[in-house]
């Protein structure tokens, strides 16, 4: 992270590393709530289909 050589990191250089790092922290971040939100809609679709289950059950 030199870019003159002078063996100190640059200012943009630091900057730069920093922006990346958020960026992979934002798109890790936005995978995990994607994949919540398909666990949750998959709940949903069978706690709805038990539902339907058990309203075949009691007209019986």
């Amino acid at each position: 992270m030199d870019q003159d050589g002078n063996g100190i990191p640059d200012p943009l250089e630091i900057g730069k590393q920093a922006l990346e790092e958020r960026k992979q922290a934002s798109d890790e971040a936005s995978k995990q709530i994607e994949l919540n939100n398909k666990r949750r809609e998959a709940e949903m679709k069978r706690d709805i289909e038990n539902k339907k289950i058990q309203l075949e059950k009691d007209r019986m």
